[in-house]
């Protein structure tokens, strides 16, 4: 009985293997660690965030990499064939997490540029939402707010929680914008400022430093910090013109006859 061939593997196949593992693992590496560092920075604090990412999704993930790397290193030592279960896990979590990355979560991402997004609604407010039927800007909170349309504040609250609308802060009476944030205040707050006679007002918005620093007033990169509207006083409309007065015209004498 003659004896079966044996195939013989070459080292390209085992190259194959080594780099799909590889790649897979620099794959997970780059989503896991990226969120998961995200979400613990972000944990307990106001952070310029749309959403908390899965920190758990990503810690696990993170536990079967290693585990499956473990397992395809013994059988690299072992000189296991590479059509082995060992060598195809790493690529598998790989695709697996890649799916949930793009059809399960994809609003946990990267933060969002806080500053970039306020004052891209900034540029769409229109004045005229914050004045009053006299023509004079408000001093309501939520006139304030609803001027503010649809636009929610660009931060996550704390414990993961949306922080949703702006938070109006009304001051009147003023005569400029505010330059430093009160005490205790947080991320999402809006400040808005008006003059004594209302014809003024200020818009500033509070962000923050960084994914989840201190409180500050939101900087764009051109240097505007606060939005700035005047209105003319509206004056009471003009009635008809009163006629001319008409000068009397001196009576003649009488002629002689």
């Amino acid at each position: 009985m003659a004896d079966t061939p044996q195939t013989t593997t070459t080292p390209a196949t085992y190259g194959t293997a080594l780099w799909s593992n590889l790649v897979s693992l620099a794959i997970l590496l780059w989503f896991c660690v990226r969120n998961l560092s995200l979400a613990l920075e972000a944990r307990g604090h106001v952070a310029a965030l749309q959403s908390m990412p899965l920190w758990w999704l990503y810690g696990a993930t993170l536990l079967l990499a290693a585990a499956a790397l473990v397992a395809a290193l013994v059988a690299a030592l072992r000189r296991l064939p590479p059509d082995r279960p060992p060598y195809r896990v790493l690529p598998v979590l790989a695709v697996l997490l890649l799916g949930v990355e793009v059809f399960a979560v994809p609003q946990s991402r990267l933060p969002l540029p806080a500053d970039e997004v306020v004052f891209a609604q900034a540029s769409l407010l229109e004045p005229e939402a914050f004045a009053e039927e006299d023509g004079l800007f408000t001093t309501s909170a939520d006139k304030v707010l609803s001027g503010m349309g649809p636009f929610d504040a660009p931060f996550l609250g704390r414990d993961g929680e949306s922080m949703g609308r702006w938070r109006p802060v009304v001051r009147t009476g003023c005569t400029g914008p505010v330059t430093e944030i009160p005490a205790a205040m947080d991320a999402g707050a809006l400040l808005y400022c008006v003059s004594a006679d209302r014809t003024r007002a200020w818009l500033s918005f509070v962000g923050l430093e960084g994914l989840a620093g201190n409180p500050r007033v939101v900087q764009a990169e051109e240097g505007g910090a606060t939005l700035y509207w005047a209105r003319p006083p509206k004056t009471s409309p003009a009635g008809p013109p009163e006629p001319a007065p008409v000068e009397p015209t001196p009576a003649t004498p009488p002629k002689d006859e």
